[in-house]
C-alpha cells in the first residue's frame, strides 16, 4: 500500500470486527497482498465494534486505519460507520473471520467499470448448526425478494461486495444496526435501477465463533427485508393484498345475496378493501416525496 497521503485514494476497503482475534490478521494481510497486486491507490478502514478479545493487538503494526466503538453497535453500523470514514469512490467490504476467500477481490473491481454494486455470492451454506433451517430460509426470503423486485438474486446478503460509496450512502436512513444492512442495501440498488453484477465466490468455514442468532438474526433478517421492499414498492404488497381480499369479499357479497341479507362481514371486508387501496396510493406518494426530498438533499 502506498503511505504517500498526497495520492488519491480510489479504493477503501471496510472491515468490520467483533472478537475476530483468531482471524483478524490472515484477513488483513491477505487483502493487503491482494490489493497491492492490482493497480489501485487504496487504504483499509478497519471499524472496531468494541471488541473484548484483544483483536486490535493482532493488527496495530498493520498499515491500517482503525475506528474503534465505545460500546456494541452492531455490524451494520460498523459498516456504515466505515462508509462515511473512506475516502475511496469504491468500497470493498469484507468479513474479518475467513469466510470469504479474497481471490475474486480483482474480478469484482473489474466488474465495477460497468456496475454500481458487485456482489461475492455464495456457492454454498457453511454453517453446520441449523444447517438445514439456514438453508430454508435463505431460500424463502430470498424467492420473496426475488418475486417482488423482479430480479434473479443468486445472493442477497453476502458479506462480500464491492460498491460505488456515493449511492449506498443515498440510502443509509435505511440500514439496520445488524446483520440485515446487507440485504437492505442489495434491495435499495436494485429496487432504485441501478446495475447489480454477480460472482460466485466459495464460502469457507469460519475462524472462531460467532455472534450470528439464527432465531433473532434470521426474523430481523425477513423484517427488514419485506420493510425495505414496502418502502421502495408499496404497491406491490398491499395491492395484491387488496385483490385478495376483494375476492374474499366478493365471496361473502355473493352468499349474503343468496340468503337476503348482508352480514357484518362483507361490510368490514370491503372497507378494509378501501383503506388498504388508499394506504397503498398514499404510501406510493410518501416514497415519491422522500425520493425528490433525498435526491435534492444529495445535490446540496
Amino acid at each position: 500500500m502506498n503511505d504517500n497521503e498526497e495520492k488519491k485514494i480510489e479504493v477503501s476497503v471496510v472491515i468490520p470486527v467483533f472478537n475476530e482475534r483468531e482471524a483478524v490478521r490472515k484477513c488483513v494481510t491477505e487483502i493487503i497482498q491482494k490489493m497491492d497486486a492490482l493497480s489501485y491507490e487504496y487504504e483499509i478502514i478497519i471499524v472496531d465494534d468494541f471488541s473484548s478479545d484483544g483483536s486490535m493487538d493482532e493488527i496495530k503494526d498493520l498499515p491500517v486505519k482503525i475506528i474503534s466503538f465505545s460500546r456494541n453497535r452492531g455490524g451494520g453500523t460498523a459498516r456504515l460507520i466505515g462508509m462515511r470514514h473512506a475516502r475511496g469512490n469504491i468500497i470493498v467490504q469484507t468479513d474479518a473471520d475467513g469466510t470469504y476467500p479474497l481471490d475474486a477481490i480483482g474480478e469484482m473491481l473489474d466488474l465495477m467499470k460497468t456496475a454500481d454494486l458487485v456482489i461475492g455470492a455464495r456457492k454454498k451454506e457453511s454453517a453446520k448448526k441449523f444447517y438445514f433451517l439456514r438453508i430454508f430460509m435463505k431460500w424463502f426470503i430470498k424467492k420473496i425478494a426475488e418475486l417482488l423486485v423482479n430480479q434473479k438474486i443468486p445472493d442477497l446478503n453476502s458479506g462480500l461486495r464491492v460498491y460505488k460509496r456515493k449511492i449506498a450512502l443515498k440510502y443509509a436512513y435505511l440500514y439496520p444496526a445488524g446483520h440485515s444492512i446487507m440485504s437492505t442495501m442489495t434491495l435499495a440498488f436494485m429496487s432504485e435501477g441501478y446495475v447489480v453484477k454477480f460472482v460466485a465466490v466459495d464460502y469457507l468455514k469460519r475462524i472462531g465463533s460467532t455472534s450470528f442468532n439464527i432465531f433473532r438474526d434470521t426474523t430481523l433478517y425477513l423484517i427488514t427485508t419485506l420493510t425495505t421492499i414496502v418502502y421502495f414498492n408499496p404497491l406491490k404488497i398491499l395491492l395484491p393484498l387488496s385483490f385478495f381480499i376483494s375476492f374474499l369479499a366478493f365471496l361473502s357479497t355473493v352468499r349474503d345475496l343468496l340468503r337476503l341479507a348482508f352480514g357484518p362481514v362483507t361490510i368490514m371486508l370491503w372497507l378494509l378493501v378501501v383503506l388498504l387501496m388508499i394506504l397503498g396510493l398514499i404510501s406510493e406518494q410518501i416514497r415519491r416525496v422522500a425520493k425528490l426530498i433525498a435526491s435534492d438533499c444529495d445535490e446540496r
